[in-house]
């Protein structure tokens, strides 16, 4: 600032070098949020998406709503009825529909299905 005011002829070059050292005190204070960030705990990246997915346990096919997808695994969001008729039957499989594409469904074949939990109460 001193120089600014003592040498009025250097005004613009004293401008861009405070401007240029402002944008390296920004990237030195942004220098310690990049080293504390958390890790992520899954082995796989959950992407939020929403489409229709058909489940099939003990010979009847359920309708549900997807949440988010990953390489691992899908969570569905499903009546209660249908929840309750797969705590008693295990799912053979689910199929994925998506309303963009051509032919409307996103698999080729079937994915295999396990369940991980089951939640019974919802928010809203």
């Amino acid at each position: 600032m001193w120089r600014y005011f003592a040498f009025p002829d250097e005004r613009d070059t004293v401008i861009l070098i405070m401007s240029w050292e402002f944008v390296n005190l920004v990237l030195l204070f942004g220098a310690p949020g990049a080293l504390l960030e958390h890790r992520q705990r899954r082995s796989s990246v959950r992407i939020p998406c929403r489409y229709t997915a058909e489940i099939h346990a003990g010979g009847r096919h359920l309708i549900a709503e997807t949440y988010d997808l990953s390489l691992e695994g899908v969570w569905l969001r499903l009546s209660p009825a249908s929840a309750a008729w797969l705590k008693e039957r295990p799912p053979a499989c689910v199929r994925i529909y998506s309303p963009r594409t051509k032919f409307r469904r996103i698999t080729t074949g079937r994915i295999p299905a396990q369940i991980q939990g089951i939640i019974t109460n919802t928010i809203g």
